[in-house]
């Protein structure tokens, strides 16, 4: 009998198409169901996600594109395809939905790549790619119009150069220059994520404690570099949307001062256990959410600021996620395994970065620190650490690993439904 043998690239590609078309169809058709509900019509009832500027900013050419001052080139990025896609499907919020869950599923298959390089596993790659696929932070963000499924895409990108730089010391300049470009352009505060990794980069490629000034000039090389490409096409991008603010003007952060808050200098442990929760736990397995009404709006509004409550199945995928990260954790630093804590600490520090941004930034209109929407920009951070898990079975490893995914696809697809239950 023949048997038909794959060689190795090819079973890798056939992995990864697998994965992106999976992905993409589940978020696209969860999309769908949320959108026949109408909520998407709505502003901040999902987390307060402001869904119907997002669409905008996608799909439509004379749309208010102000919040570029934050997501300084995003418009430039998706709006061409967004309105090509509005012109072919003769519907905005249907070629939004199909572009959103496009970006989410892509984001998925270039972490595949990601696990693959660092693991050298693609099964083990392909089951922790599936398990990122489903987590609160990837899944929401993908089936609801945000800036977040760009953002997460970008941030991929950075991860994969910076790993390539530690394993195989591949460090282009240009390469480095356009993942910040990319990052910078979707969100600016994520330029500091990458600007983190470049630098640990340069200094593991120059040698910092032999050449301490070559490697701060190459540092200080690649910031002028994206900041002025990125202030020429903020230009260009003005030009072609009117609406569109500069991202390099003093005032186009007023606003964002409304979202701020003093609450860590008043009490610390609030804050504290908010960006805990929200960095370890809700964003990875989705909690059950809090219902609240917003004045003004039609539907309910939901949030995750207010409570830890998890449907049963929820609690044994926490537990086993948990076990797996913290047997991760010791294991990179018990056997010292070089790439996993340079990695890891790089990481750490990027982590640390969104902690103290968001200890100040994240008030919602509720006034309470509503930080659900920033999650695509550090969940990965987390999740990664679950890469460097490993038994000496390498079948009881995929088995806890499928079982993880398993358990948080089911509890996140059950409070999906829940949802669906709340808005139908």
């Amino acid at each position: 009998m023949y048997t038909l043998k794959l060689q190795g690239q090819t079973r890798t590609k056939i992995i990864a198409i697998g994965i992106f078309l999976f992905f993409f169809a589940l978020y696209f058709s969860c999309s769908l169901l949320l959108a026949q509900t109408g909520s998407f019509s709505n502003y901040g009832i999902f987390f307060e996600l402001d869904t119907p500027r997002v669409m905008g900013d996608m799909t439509i050419f004379d749309a208010d594109h102000y919040r570029t001052k934050v997501h300084p080139l995003f418009v430039l990025l998706v709006n061409p395809l967004g309105m090509l896609l509005s012109s072919l499907l003769k519907s905005h919020l249907l070629a939004a939905i199909l572009l959103n869950s496009f970006l989410g599923a892509l984001g998925v298959f270039l972490a595949f790549f990601y696990f693959k390089f660092l693991t050298e596993d693609i099964y083990r790659a392909g089951l922790l790619t599936c398990f990122l696929g489903i987590t609160t932070s990837q899944f929401f963000l993908s089936i609801i119009p945000e800036t977040g499924t760009l953002s997460m895409l970008s941030l991929m990108t950075t991860y994969t150069v910076f790993l390539l730089a530690v394993k195989y010391k591949r460090d282009n300049f240009w390469v480095w220059v356009l993942a910040g470009m990319f990052t910078f352009a979707v969100t600016t505060t994520n330029l500091v994520q990458t600007l983190i990794c470049f630098t640990a980069s340069s200094f593991m490629q120059t040698n910092f404690q032999k050449r301490p000034l070559r490697a701060l000039a190459r540092v200080a090389a690649f910031l002028i570099c994206i900041l002025a490409c990125a202030a020429i096409f903020a230009r260009i991008q003005k030009v072609i949307y009117p609406s569109a603010s500069l991202f390099y003007l003093a005032e186009s952060y007023e606003e964002d001062f409304l979202y701020t808050s003093m609450l860590i200098f008043q009490s610390p442990a609030t804050v504290i256990f908010q960006l805990l929760k929200h960095s370890f736990f809700v964003n990875i397995i989705t909690s059950i959410p809090d219902i609240y009404s917003i004045i003004g709006q039609d539907k309910p509004a939901l949030t995750f600021a207010r409570s830890l409550n998890y449907l049963f199945v929820g609690w044994f995928a926490v537990g086993l996620w948990l076990a797996l990260l913290v047997a991760g954790a010791v294991q990179s630093v018990t056997k010292k395994l070089e790439i996993p804590l340079r990695v890891g600490f790089t990481f750490a520090i990027c982590l640390l970065f969104n902690f103290a941004l968001h200890s100040i930034y994240g008030r919602g209109v509720s006034g309470e620190m509503e930080y659900f929407p920033y999650t695509g920009n550090f969940s990965f951070l987390v999740l990664s650490g679950l890469a460097y898990f490993s038994l000496p079975s390498k079948y009881i490893n995929y088995i806890l690993l499928g079982a993880l995914a398993l358990l948080a696809g089911i509890n996140n697809i059950m409070l999906f439904i829940r949802i669906l239950n709340i808005y139908g």
